[in-house]
């Protein structure tokens, strides 16, 4: 199991917001959340990704994955923070979600109802719509 570390944002889509503040230097500047990391492991099947909140951006999230193992991506579980996003970007993570070839996404969280349901339009076998007391095995 692997914390991925500060991810680094090389592609658009990373969120965050001028209400959420950070003092620095006794100041209140905006938290751009470098903070934002994810948590990897790997199984016999692939890449296992486990996200928060993804403020960096899920595709930043998953291409910066890919490099640091230079494996296949078996399976992302979590917030991808595109509840409050736009459809063009929506759709933009969507297309690059089926890209990976995943074998199981399941969106929680901040991912949002409109993102969700898109995905399951576009990836029904992939998608798993998961509950409080789900558990998955790899």
């Amino acid at each position: 199991m692997w914390l991925t570390g500060e991810i680094p944002r090389r592609n658009q889509g990373g969120t965050t917001s001028d209400r959420y503040k950070l003092k620095v230097n006794g100041e209140f500047k905006r938290d751009k959340f470098v903070d934002d990391q994810a948590v990897f492991l790997k199984t016999k099947q692939g890449v296992v990704v486990l996200l928060a909140c993804t403020h960096a951006g899920v595709v930043n999230t998953l291409d910066y994955i890919q490099q640091l193992t230079e494996e296949k991506i078996s399976a992302v579980i979590g917030g991808m923070h595109l509840v409050k996003a736009e459809e063009s970007r929506i759709k933009r993570v969507v297309d690059y979600l089926a890209g990976l070839e995943l074998d199981l996404l399941v969106p929680l969280h901040c991912t949002g109802q409109r993102a969700e349901q898109l995905m399951v339009n576009r990836l029904p076998i992939v998608v798993d719509q998961a509950a409080v007391g789900d558990s998955f095995v790899f």
